[in-house]
């Protein structure tokens, strides 16, 4: 039985190749269309990415690459500041570059959406995705003739992933990929446990979009079906075989009839039924008689030709093979194994001649095969038509061929001596050349290493210090708040409570002015202490502290919305207080120096990656130009590289403000 790797890519979608067939029962027409109205009526841009990375690949599906490309850059451009769609997106970018000749750029992009995945912890679309990027990855594995690396992926990578997310269509394709790969190492049994499991969940899945579930059970039951020919299970194979005729007679024109007549031919021949078998492959060909260069037409082909041979009707049997040769597709082992057969039925059918004819073409075609069986056969074929006047001349050809032979042979050998000695002297000189080389290049590569060692101590130490100067500043702040809030604090107002007496008792207009006056001071006092160390924070929280800040900041010339998802309670507080201080100062940046009216704030936690967006439409500024950069924004990225964290400045004259910060906690 030949490879089921062709299988395998049905689920990439690389209809484009003549050995291909994907399995198609009705056009997509109405899944795009529902995609596109998702499209249009996503209100973020989260919703808006993810309905176009699917428009992308319904089009690379139907071959509209125009499309396919337009809906990819549009999700790409959507999942800016978004670390799960970011991610998803190199999965996306992989899967439209399949069937092209970068292999390598497809494989590094499915790795890298892999890596940072991995980091978002306990998401079950993470999951999702992850499970399809080793299935590609398993998928170019066998691409590569790498049938274990392909089943490691699909086994230990893709199938775990999809159980996590108890997603039963994405189960039942794992377990699919398992199976076939298994059939390819010709461990039928085992294949056949992954498939029928394949085949039950995706029974009880729910219809998919872009893989359909009768496309899907279809394909799977063909494949169960034929590997139980092979494992003598007839009533495994007549269940399967009826449950893809139920569902196709809804789908008169599907090029699904003619996976399932060929596997029904290959199932009457089992039975040893040839007549029936003759039909059903007829039937196949028929139904793919407006594309006759196909690889399936051919299998079909070659099989009716088994059929017809092995029912000793020899004339017809040679007919299709002489049919089958004059395809311009076939691979050099198809043809080489079709040299041979034809040989065998013209033997069989009592012309030696032909029969030698054809042997000889395989010979030519297969000289390392050597298989001895297979030439014991030629040579009686050979003698029954070979006169004794060409038997003695060919006799003493060998001979001469063999005294030549040994002549060659022995010059050959003088000359193999020589050449091995001079080889050593050379290697020689080679290994002196290289030890020595190597040692300098040692020498060299220390020094290199002591210098970049001398560099990172340097870096860590200065990493040591920020940490120290932000960790001081802090505690700072923290005292003077206290002291500001308990002792000055306390103390003006114990003034005023004095002061408030007095007024009672006299009554004077100054004192009152001066109590009013009183209290702005202790106003100011008090949002002095909290802007130093912000009492809700170290109360309630990050989210409420930023909640505060933002509602302080609001008034009748400057709005701010504040956008929280994910913040947890139990990040360490010297965390807290950094995020706090990154997020105070660039608000205080938009309507100090930007004069902004309206400003958004976005913080998203996602397990240990913080990310914040502050968008402003204040004046702007260049942002590359590093000399006239404020003692804020140097603070902000000092806190910045003490988290580890990146950011990043979209502005420019009269357009507004977006930085982008990305932390991990």
């Amino acid at each position: 039985m030949k490879t089921y790797t062709f299988i395998l890519l049905y689920f990439v979608g690389l209809c484009c190749a003549k050995a291909q067939m994907m399995i198609k029962l009705a056009d997509d027409t109405a899944y795009i269309n529902s995609l596109n109205k998702k499209f249009s009526a996503a209100t973020t841009d989260s919703a808006k990415a993810q309905a176009a990375f699917l428009l992308s690949q319904i089009n690379k599906r139907a071959k509209n690459v125009e499309n396919a490309k337009h809906y990819l850059d549009e999700g790409i451009a959507l999942s800016k500041g978004n670390g799960f769609l970011k991610a998803a997106s190199y999965y996306y970018q992989a899967f439209s570059m399949l069937g092209t000749s970068d292999i390598g750029l497809v494989e590094r992009n499915l790795r890298k959406s892999d890596s940072l995945l991995a980091q978002i912890k306990n998401n079950r679309e993470a999951f999702k995705v992850r499970s399809n990027v080793w299935i590609l990855l398993g998928v170019l594995e066998q691409m590569k003739g790498n049938e274990k690396g392909g089943l490691d992926a699909y086994i230990n990578q893709a199938l775990p992933l999809a159980k996590k997310t108890n997603d039963l269509f994405l189960m039942a394709n794992a377990n699919k990929f398992v199976g076939i790969s298994l059939l390819n190492a010709k461990q039928r049994e085992k294949a056949d446990k992954y498939l029928h499991e394949a085949l039950q969940l995706f029974e009880k899945s729910e219809p998919e979009g872009l893989y359909r579930k009768p496309e899907s059970i279809i394909e799977v039951a063909l494949v169960v079906a034929e590997n139980n020919i092979y494992l003598n299970k007839p009533a495994v194979v007549t269940l399967q075989l009826k449950k893809v005729r139920d569902i196709l007679k809804n789908y008169p024109q599907s090029n699904a009839h003619i996976q399932y007549y060929y596997c029904e031919g290959l199932y009457y021949d089992y039975l040893k039924k040839y007549g029936e078998a003759v039909a059903s492959f007829d039937k196949g060909v028929a139904f793919a008689s407006d594309n006759t260069e196909n690889y399936f037409v051919n299998r079909l082909k070659f099989f009716k030709f088994e059929s017809l041979r092995k029912k000793q009707d020899y004339h017809a049997a040679i007919n299709v093979m002489q049919h089958l040769l004059e395809s311009k597709i076939l691979m050099p082992l198809d043809r080489q194994l079709y040299y041979r057969q034809l040989a065998m039925t013209y033997a069989g059918a009592g012309k030696p001649r032909e029969a030698y004819e054809w042997s000889q073409k395989y010979i030519d075609l297969a000289d390392t095969l050597n298989e001895a069986k297979y030439k014991t056969d030629i040579h009686e074929l050979e003698k029954k038509y070979q006169t004794a006047e060409k038997e003695k001349e060919i006799m003493t050809l060998t001979a001469k061929k063999r005294e030549s032979d040994f002549s060659v042979h022995t010059a050959k050998l003088h000359s193999l001596l020589w050449s091995a000695a001079c080889l050593f002297l050379l290697l020689l000189v080679g290994f002196l050349f290289y030890y020595l080389r190597h040692n300098k290049k040692l020498s060299e590569q220390k020094e290199i290493n002591h210098r970049q060692q001398l560099r990172e101590m340097e870096q860590q130490q200065q990493l040591q210090l920020s940490k120290a100067m932000l960790e001081g500043e802090e505690r700072e702040r923290k005292r003077i708040a206290r002291d500001l809030h308990d002792g000055l604090g306390g103390a003006l107002a114990g003034i005023r409570f004095k002061l408030s007496g007095q007024l009672m008792e006299d009554g004077f207009p100054v004192m009152e002015e001066t109590i009013v006056q009183l209290d702005a001071s202790i106003g100011e006092l008090r949002r002095i202490a909290r802007n130093m160390m912000p009492e809700s924070l170290l109360r309630s929280g990050l989210k409420t502290a930023l909640a505060d800040l933002c509602n302080a900041l609001t008034t009748k010339m400057t709005y701010v919305v504040l956008e929280v998802d994910g913040i947890q309670r139990n990040m360490d507080e010297m965390v807290q207080v950094n995020i706090y201080r990154i997020v105070q100062e660039l608000l205080n940046n938009a309507i100090r120096h930007g004069m902004a009216s309206h400003i958004i704030v976005q913080c998203l936690q996602n397990g240990n990656l913080f990310l914040i967006t502050v968008e402003d439409n204040g004046k702007g500024f260049d942002p590359y130009n590093t000399d006239g950069e404020g003692i804020g924004l140097s603070n902000i990225r000092n806190r910045v590289e003490y988290m580890n964290g990146n950011i990043k400045i979209d502005s420019a004259e009269n357009q507004g403000t977006t930085v982008h910060v990305e932390l991990f906690l």
